[in-house]
């Protein structure tokens, strides 16, 4: 049996934490340069960038399994992995049927895109990012309470209406907690925890640091630029 490298976790621009330039094409050809022989497209609980992303596989030679990060009632992630996208996209369709419908303000939340094997848009998802969307169905039955917590542009500031919009609407629909850290702050966000700028900083001058997901954190920043990551729209 031979060797194969591969990674079953990916995310495009479709997704509220990936950027404008993680496109179907920008994700394939990168893996492509980078020596891997099967990925996956795994957006948070969709998966219509993954026809795209097949295709531009097909013809860069690389394996391209369609599936969908999916956030449970209980707030679990699970990758989901599909034959097809056909079969993916059915899967999403059923799971739509239980979301909560906001309209997306990309000024504050980016833009989430859907696009063809030529990086052209072809539609625009029009949600929330996928959490507002689920984790009302979690806090009804926390008596203690639980905590979400959103990353925001700095812009917010100077739009309070969007917010109050946001916070009343996911408040009605059961929310109990909500928590904000601006998108400029010290604080950056990894998936499942939180590492500051400063500390990473000393970490590297070989300093001492108090928290221990800072070391976590300068492996994503080495490997991922996590330093280097924008607002989606910036230049």
């Amino acid at each position: 049996m031979g060797e194969f490298w591969y990674d079953l976790h990916l995310h495009s621009c479709l997704s509220p934490c990936g950027s404008d330039d993680m496109t179907p094409n920008n994700l394939v050809h990168m893996a492509a340069l980078l020596g891997y022989d099967i990925i996956a497209l795994t957006d948070h609980n969709t998966a219509r960038n993954t026809p795209a992303a097949v295709q531009v596989g097909r013809e860069a030679g690389i394996t391209v399994v369609p599936g969908m990060e999916l956030t449970t009632a209980e707030e679990a992630h699970v990758v989901c992995l599909f034959p097809t996208p056909e079969q993916a996209l059915a899967f999403e369709e059923r799971i739509r049927e239980d979301w909560l419908r906001f309209p997306n303000d990309a000024s504050i939340f980016g833009n989430q895109w859907i696009l063809n094997s030529g990086d052209e848009k072809i539609g625009e998802e029009p949600d929330l990012p996928y959490q507002i969307m689920n984790f009302t169905r979690m806090h009804r039955h926390c008596d203690a309470g639980c905590g979400e917590l959103f990353p925001f542009d700095d812009t917010v500031k100077k739009n309070p209406r969007y917010l109050l919009d946001i916070l009343k609407g996911a408040f009605a629909s059961g929310a109990r907690y909500l928590s904000f850290y601006s998108g400029n702050s010290d604080l950056v966000r990894v998936t499942g925890y939180l590492v500051k700028k400063s500390d990473l900083e000393k970490f590297e001058r070989e300093e001492m640091t108090l928290n221990e997901a800072t070391v976590n954190g300068s492996v994503v920043n080495k490997n991922l630029h996590l330093l280097d990551r924008k607002v989606r729209g910036e230049q």
